[in-house]
């Protein structure tokens, strides 16, 4: 009887280890060790993610909007949270000093920005995209002006050059502009984000792509990507 009664409270204690263990690694604390009946918590240095309660939002010029989340791992050493605005000139961003994974975004002027929450470390843990306003053809014109074409890929195969780029906001359409080493620049316009140069010679090739907004009877342009050198055989 003496031996079941030990025996009864081994097994609780396991269960309860395995329970307490179960849990904590339930609410993101990774770090968890087991050393014998004690479960030892080894908290980690920052918070590694923020979920925000939305990840995009639309304001009007002078409107103010709470944005917020649940940072993970539960158990960290440092708990602050940074948050910053990749335009001020769009909308600007407040951390609430009562409660670090809070934040007042502030719509300035119509236009497009992410506001970023860092953690402790310097490391972006969430992301809130925002949109000022309804842009009308100027503004929209201004922004494209202001752009810059990011290239995703250019692959050269035989007798071909194709360029892919990403999107620009509000862009009308896009400007390849391209050489044959030696050669004069050659101009394309395309609606599309991917462009497939054919029928090409054997050698050496200069490439560059710029947005362009059609506003008021004109072409405005954006500045051109750096000057890519390509091999077609």
């Amino acid at each position: 009887m003496h031996l079941d009664k030990h025996f009864r409270q081994l097994v609780v204690g396991i269960v309860f280890a395995l329970f307490i263990f179960i849990f904590a690694k339930g609410f993101g604390m990774e770090d968890v060790e087991y050393a014998g009946s004690v479960l030892a918590v080894t908290a980690g240095d920052a918070y590694s993610e923020l979920s925000l309660t939305v990840n995009e939002i639309q304001l009007d010029p002078g409107e103010v909007e709470t944005v917020e989340g649940i940072a993970t791992p539960v158990v960290v050493k440092d708990k602050t949270i940074y948050w910053e605005s990749d335009d001020i000139t769009v909308a600007t961003v407040d951390r609430d000093e009562g409660a670090y994974n809070k934040a007042y975004i502030t719509a300035v002027e119509v236009g497009k920005t992410q506001i970023k929450a860092k953690n402790a470390v310097g490391n972006v843990i969430a992301v809130c995209k925002v949109t000022v306003g309804n842009p009308s053809g100027l503004e929209k014109m201004k922004q494209v002006k202001a752009s810059k074409v990011t290239v995703s890929s250019l692959r050269a195969t035989k007798g071909t050059l194709k360029i892919k780029y990403k999107a620009v906001s509000y862009a009308t359409g896009y400007q390849i502009r391209y050489k044959k080493s030696g050669g004069s620049w050659k101009d394309i316009d395309t609606k599309n984000k991917t462009y497939t140069l054919s029928k090409l010679a054997k050698g050496k090739y200069y490439i560059k792509v710029r947005a362009y907004k059609k506003y008021d009877g004109k072409k405005y342009y954006s500045k051109f990507t750096k000057t890519y050198k390509v091999k077609v055989k």
